[in-house]
C-alpha cells in the first residue's frame, strides 16, 4: 500500500532492511529520492534492483540525456586533442634537450591538461544517472523543467531550469536539483505561493509557469 505523507522513511533505510541478494523497491520511491532527494506518494508500481545496482543509484547524480550527451562529446573531441599533443610531444622530443624544449615542455603540460579534465569528464559519465526528460511529468516542477516565478514584492518574473549538479549554468538560469532553491522548487504547482529565505532575507514567490525545458 502506499506510504502516507507522515511516513518519514529515507531511501537508505528501505534498502538496509533488505538482507537477500534483491531489493523490492516501489518504483514512487525510487523516483521520489533520485528527483527530490526525499519521498512522497504517488502512482507507482515496483521494480527490482540487486544491492549492487541499489548501490550504485544511491551513489550517482541526475543528468538530463541532453547533458550527458554534451559531456560524452567532449570527452571524445578531448581525446582527439590528446593524441594531437601525444604526437607533438613525440616530435618535439627529437629536436634536443628536454629541459630546454619549449615545444615539449608545452605539449607535456597540454596532455596534463586533457588527462585532468578526461578524469573529470570520466567520473561524471560513470556516476551519473541520465534522465529522458519527456518521460517526466512536468504538471509539477520537476528534473528537467523550465519555472518561471513572480516576485511577489516587486513583481518581476524569473525564470529557472533544473538540472543536474554538473549541468549548472547561471548565465542560462540552471540551477542544480540539489541546491537549496532547487530543492524548494521541485514538486511546486502552477500558481503556488512559497516562501525561501536566504541571508536572512525572506523572498516570497509565485509559480505563474511550469513546463519541460527544449534543451536544443
Amino acid at each position: 500500500m502506499p506510504f502516507s505523507k507522515s511516513d518519514k522513511l529515507s531511501f537508505k533505510s528501505i534498502g538496509s532492511s533488505f538482507k537477500n541478494s534483491s531489493i523490492l523497491i516501489p518504483f514512487f520511491v525510487l523516483n521520489s529520492f533520485l528527483m527530490y532527494g526525499k519521498i512522497s506518494p504517488k502512482n507507482y508500481f515496483f521494480v527490482i534492483l540487486t544491492k549492487n545496482q541499489y548501490n550504485s543509484t544511491m551513489n550517482k547524480d541526475l543528468i538530463t540525456k541532453y547533458g550527458y550527451e554534451k559531456i560524452v562529446k567532449e570527452f571524445k573531441d578531448l581525446l582527439k586533442e590528446k593524441s594531437f599533443w601525444v604526437k607533438e610531444k613525440e616530435i618535439a622530443a627529437q629536436l634536443g634537450d628536454r629541459s630546454e624544449n619549449a615545444e615539449y615542455i608545452a605539449a607535456k603540460e597540454q596532455i596534463r591538461n586533457c588527462d585532468k579534465r578526461l578524469r573529470f569528464l570520466d567520473k561524471i559519465i560513470n556516476n551519473s544517472e541520465v534522465v529522458d526528460i519527456s518521460l517526466i511529468p512536468h504538471t509539477k516542477v520537476n528534473f528537467g523543467s523550465k519555472v518561471v516565478l513572480e516576485d511577489l514584492d516587486t513583481n518581476e518574473e524569473k525564470t529557472f531550469i533544473i538540472v543536474g549538479t554538473f549541468e549548472v549554468d547561471i548565465n542560462e538560469n540552471k540551477i542544480s536539483n540539489k541546491s537549496p532553491f532547487g530543492r524548494a522548487l521541485l514538486g511546486k504547482k502552477i500558481d503556488e505561493e512559497f516562501e525561501f529565505e536566504i541571508n536572512n532575507k525572506v523572498y516570497e514567490y509565485r509559480v505563474i509557469l511550469i513546463q519541460e525545458y527544449n534543451f536544443e
